[in-house]
């Protein structure tokens, strides 16, 4: 049975410093399990941007997969697609949990909208830099390879 998997974002949450380095809440939420943490704070446009254009390619071919790495911490996720359907797998350092079966579509939507909800917390602020436009781009592809 495929377990729930969604990114968790809050847009209220962003911070940025006068460096430009814009930092919030950013978490993944695989079944009961939330990796790195519930409250974990990172780059979120960043990491999202990251793990959107990594998602390209599970999305563009079966038995592909994507690493999707936090800032901040030795955390990941990986993201396989085969013809047995969506799994993934938590990293921490070099130790890699067994993979989960996961609603892949469920995911990809979630990482899309999660993008969705910092771009426009970062258009309703004003701000603009390479990470928004990087994001952005990133969301826009996978946007043109979801199906559902």
């Amino acid at each position: 049975m495929a377990r729930s998997a969604e990114i968790v974002v809050e847009p209220a949450s962003l911070i940025r410093a006068a460096t430009g380095g814009t930092t919030g809440r950013l978490s993944l939420r695989l079944g009961e399990t939330w990796v790195p943490d519930r409250q974990w704070q990172d780059f979120p446009l960043v990491a999202l941007g990251w793990w959107l254009g990594e998602l390209v390619r599970p999305l563009s071919a079966l038995g592909s997969s994507a690493r999707c790495r936090f800032m901040e911490g030795p955390f990941a996720f990986r993201v396989v697609r085969n013809a047995g359907g969506w799994f993934v797998a938590l990293v921490e350092g070099n130790r890699e949990q067994p993979e989960v079966q996961v609603d892949g579509e469920a995911l990809v939507r979630s990482m899309s909208e999660a993008a969705k909800r910092l771009l426009a917390e970062c258009d309703r602020r004003g701000w603009a830099d390479t990470d928004i436009d990087t994001l952005r781009v990133a969301n826009e592809t996978v946007i043109g390879y979801r199906t559902v």
